[in-house]
């Protein structure tokens, strides 16, 4: 008997080793029969013009794993470039609530995520992701700055602060320019608010971190001037000449009325030299000109002219020439024809943009100290060469 039984243990094992491969084979079937009616249903969506549900369905049959975790990402960053951001932010969240992907992987979906619900306008709910993951050595850059777009949008220039410093002292040039900017935003609101001490002090931790902060010098001049602090207001603005010498023409009416208030016409001359010298535009040019006809004559005048546009030739510089030509003919004629040539100059400076970004080429004729389309600080400058500055 016994050995009947040891006879038929391995019939057991073999009927066992059957049904358990058929019971495979059985679950296998059901759930290809499953996914054959999916596909069909989702061909009916789009033999029925439903686009959008025939991709919706094809998305959920799609298994995420880690063969298919890509196939999801660039699914939703697809659709995140179409416009779509429902779906984007569907696909993400899917990916983010699974438990089967790894933890980088799941970051990496947050990321995404994070960057539909800005695309989306839903900042509070992308400012807890990014605050998430800005710990993340993988991801710490992108969600700092994406955390500072986020700050920019809402003017919450505290966080912004905050955020831009934890960056570092070897943070990026774009960013430090960004700081800059900040703390002149939180000087403006102290000066809205008649803090003036505040808002000195905002525009001092400008300079601290970029000295080439035109709007933070020019904010602390004003606030000095209104003082009658006229040394400390000319301390604070004369350093653009070396510091930003392409907005030195932007502070310059401010520097000459300080100037002539302290009564120093030898100490402006000295300034414009200077700031000629370190080619701060045809404007600088132009006022050392006024003050050398007033101090000198016109002829005088007349050749600083016409060196300069020798050097740099500009079209403002060409309608100065003229104006003095004009001063000079007493022949109606010659006259008449140089008022006609001065109107074809200044029509010509009338129609070109003022300021250009230095950074993406956006012109305007506003000076913006936030380029309105590559969102870049500072980089909105007087345009120079023939028919600018």
């Amino acid at each position: 008997m016994v050995e009947l039984l040891f006879l038929l243990l391995p019939i057991a094992a073999g009927y066992g080793w059957y049904m358990g491969r058929r019971s495979v084979r059985q679950e296998r079937e059901v759930h290809r029969n499953r996914l054959s009616q999916r596909y069909f249903k989702g061909l009916n969506f789009l033999l029925s013009d439903q686009p959008d549900k025939a991709v919706d369905l094809f998305i959920d049959m799609l298994a995420v794993d880690a063969e298919t975790l890509e196939t999801h990402m660039a699914l939703g960053n697809l659709f995140r470039r179409r416009g779509e951001v429902d779906r984007a932010i569907r696909i993400h969240q899917n990916l983010v609530a699974r438990p089967s992907i790894s933890e980088d992987d799941r970051r990496l979906a947050m990321m995404e995520l994070g960057q539909d619900f800005m695309v989306a306008g839903l900042y509070d709910r992308a400012e807890n992701i990014f605050d998430e993951l800005k710990d993340d050595p993988d991801h710490r850059q992108q969600a700092q700055e994406q955390l500072l777009a986020i700050y920019q949008h809402t003017k919450d220039w505290h966080q912004a602060v905050k955020v831009a410093k934890a960056m570092g002292k070897d943070r990026p040039a774009a960013i430090n320019r960004a700081l800059g900017h900040f703390h002149c935003q939180l000087a403006e609101l102290a000066q809205d608010k008649g803090k003036t001490g505040d808002a000195i002090k905002e525009y001092k931790k400008a300079l601290d971190v970029d000295m080439g902060c035109t709007r933070a010098r020019e904010g602390l001049a004003q606030l000095y001037r209104q003082a009658n602090k006229l040394d400390d207001a000319l301390a604070a603005l004369v350093p653009v000449v070396s510091t930003d010498p392409d907005n030195t023409c932007e502070v310059l009416p401010l520097i000459a009325d300080l100037f002539s208030r302290l009564g120093d016409s030898e100490g402006y001359r000295e300034f414009l030299a200077r700031a000629v010298i370190r080619d701060s535009g045809v404007s600088v040019v132009l006022a050392l000109a006024d003050l050398t006809q007033a101090q000198a004559g016109l002829d005088s005048a007349e050749d600083l002219m016409l060196d300069e546009l020798k050097r740099h030739p500009t079209l403002k510089g060409f309608r100065r020439l003229i104006q003095y030509q004009r001063e000079k003919v007493a022949e109606p004629s010659a006259k008449e024809s140089l008022n006609l040539l001065a109107e074809l100059v200044e029509q010509q400076i009338r129609i070109r943009p003022t300021y250009r970004c230095r950074h993406c080429g956006f012109s305007a004729n506003k000076r913006y100290w936030l380029c309105p389309s590559c969102q870049q600080w500072g980089q909105i400058k007087p345009i120079r060469g023939l028919d600018g500055d």
